[in-house]
C-alpha cells in the first residue's frame, strides 16, 4: 500500500512543481508570445502528447488563429470559425473536452488531417478564459503511451495551465493599454 501512495505522492508533486515552473514562466516574461510557444512545447512533452496547437481567439470573436504549434505538422497561421471543430466547441462551451477517439465525435474538424495527411486520434483542449473573457484554447493531441488515450488528470492539469496562460495574456493586455 505503501508504494502506490508513494507512487501517487510522486505523481502529484510533480504535477505542481510543474505548475509552479509554468506560473513562473507565464508571470515573467516580457515577451508573451515567445513564452506561450515555449510552454506549449513544455505542455505538450509533460503530457506526452504527440502535439499540441496554441489558439488565439481574434478580437471580433469569430475566428481561432492557431498562434503556435508543436509536433509532427505544422499548423501555425491556421484560421478555423471561432465554433469549428473541437477546438472551437470547447471555446464557445468555456470548458475543457477530452475527445479520446475523434472518428465518434461530430465536432471533430477533418479538414487539417485532409489537409496535412496527419492522423489525430485523441484530443485534449481546454481553453484559456478568466471570468467569462476567453482568449483561446490550448488543444493536445494523440496521448504517447497509455493506449493513446488522455484522462480526467491530463484535463486538469491542462485546464490549470490554460487559465494561467490566460491570466498571462490578460495581463499583458492590460500592460499594453497602460502604455
Amino acid at each position: 500500500m505503501s508504494n502506490i501512495a508513494s507512487s501517487i505522492s510522486s505523481e502529484a508533486n510533480d504535477a505542481i512543481d510543474f505548475l509552479a515552473e509554468m506560473g513562473q514562466e507565464f508571470s515573467s516574461s516580457a515577451n508573451l508570445q515567445k513564452t506561450l510557444s515555449k510552454a506549449l512545447g513544455l505542455i505538450v512533452d509533460y503530457v506526452k502528447a504527440e502535439g499540441g496547437a496554441l489558439f488565439f481567439l481574434n478580437e471580433e470573436g469569430d475566428y481561432l488563429d492557431c498562434i503556435t504549434s508543436v509536433g509532427p505538422v505544422e499548423i501555425t497561421g491556421l484560421r478555423l470559425k471561432s465554433d469549428q471543430g473541437i477546438v472551437g466547441k470547447s471555446v464557445e462551451a468555456d470548458s475543457g473536452r477530452i475527445v479520446r477517439n475523434v472518428s465518434d465525435d461530430p465536432d471533430f474538424h477533418t479538414g487539417i488531417d485532409e489537409k496535412t495527411g496527419y492522423t489525430t486520434k485523441s484530443i485534449l483542449c481546454a481553453p484559456m478564459s478568466v471570468k467569462g473573457d476567453r482568449f483561446g484554447a490550448i488543444e493536445l493531441i494523440n496521448k504517447i503511451g497509455n493506449e493513446g488515450l488522455f484522462d480526467d488528470n491530463d484535463l486538469n492539469l491542462l485546464q490549470v495551465l490554460a487559465t494561467s496562460a490566460a491570466l498571462a495574456i490578460l495581463n499583458g493586455r492590460m500592460a499594453e493599454q497602460l502604455v
